[in-house]
C-alpha cells in the first residue's frame, strides 16, 4: 500500500518540536557554562581579597566559598587549589600535610587538562615549596623548570617565582637560572616597587652576580637607546 504523502503542516510540526528540542539543549547548555563561569568568577574574586590581605599583613579567610571536584574546569581547579594552598601556609600538623598533598594532586589535575599552562605548573610549585622533604623540593623544582618553559614571563606569578628560583639557585639547571634572571630584570623593569625586593632576595645567593650585570647590560642598553643621535634627512 503507497505511503500517504506527509501533509505540510505535519512537516511543520516535526521540524518545530525538532526545533524547539535544539533549542532547549542549547539552553541548557548554555546555563550549565553560565554557572560555571559564575564559580570561577567567584574564587576568583575570593582569591583576590585574599592577596590583597597578604599584602596588607590582614587576617585572610582560610575557607574556601566555593565547591571543587576533579570534573571542575581547570581554571577553577587552580584558582581553589592556591587559595587553599595559602590559607594553610602557617597552619600545622599532619592534618596540613594531608591537605597540601590533596591540593597538589588537584594542581595536577589542572596540568592534565591544559599540560602547557604555566601558571599551573608555578602553583603545583608553590604547593609543593609549602611541604618537606628532598622530595616535595624535587617536585617544586621541576615544576619550576617547566613553568619557565612554557610560560617565560608571568606578571602575576613573577614575584614569587623569581624569589624562588633565587633561593634554590645552587640547584638550577642553565637554563631555568637564565629564564629567572631575565624575569627577574623585565619585572624590575616594568614594576619598579617590586626591584628592591628582588635584588634582596638575590643579594645572598650566587645569582646576585649575573642578576646585577644582567641588570646592568640593560640599563646601558636604554642609555644607548636614549643617547642615541637623532638622524635627521633632508626633504627631497
Amino acid at each position: 500500500m503507497p505511503r500517504r504523502p506527509e501533509a505540510p503542516s505535519d512537516r511543520a510540526r516535526r521540524f518545530a518540536c525538532i526545533a524547539i528540542g535544539l533549542l532547549g539543549i542549547t539552553t541548557v547548555v548554555a546555563a550549565a557554562l553560565w554557572l560555571q563561569e559564575r564559580t570561577v568568577a567567584s574564587s576568583d574574586t575570593q582569591l583576590q581579597a585574599q592577596t590583597l590581605a597578604l599584602f596588607r599583613n590582614d587576617d585572610a579567610s582560610d575557607t574556601s566559598l566555593v565547591k571543587v571536584d576533579a570534573s571542575s574546569p581547570p581554571r577553577l581547579l587552580l584558582s581553589d587549589a592556591l587559595y587553599r594552598a595559602r590559607a594553610l601556609r602557617r597552619a600545622k600538623g599532619t592534618d596540613r600535610e594531608a591537605a597540601l598533598t590533596a591540593l597538589s594532586r588537584q594542581a595536577d589535575l589542572a596540568i592534565e587538562a591544559r599540560p602547557h599552562w604555566g601558571q599551573a605548573w608555578v602553583v603545583k610549585a608553590y604547593i609543593e615549596s609549602l611541604q618537606q622533604g628532598p622530595d616535595h623540593r624535587q617536585l617544586g623544582l621541576a615544576a619550576l623548570s617547566r613553568s619557565y618553559a612554557d610560560s617565560p614571563f608571568l606578571r602575576d606569578a613573577a614575584g614569587w617565582r623569581v624569589t624562588f628560583a633565587l633561593g634554590h639557585w645552587d640547584e638550577l639547571d642553565a637554563f631555568v637560572r637564565a629564564r629567572a634572571i631575565e624575569e627577574a630584570v623585565w619585572l624590575s623593569r616594568v614594576d619598579g616597587g617590586s626591584r628592591r625586593a628582588i635584588f634582596a632576595a638575590a643579594r645572598n645567593t650566587n645569582g646576585y652576580q649575573p642578576l646585577v650585570l644582567r641588570w646592568r647590560d640593560m640599563r646601558l642598553s636604554d642609555g644607548d637607546y636614549f643617547a642615541a643621535p637623532v638622524v635627521r634627512r633632508d626633504p627631497d
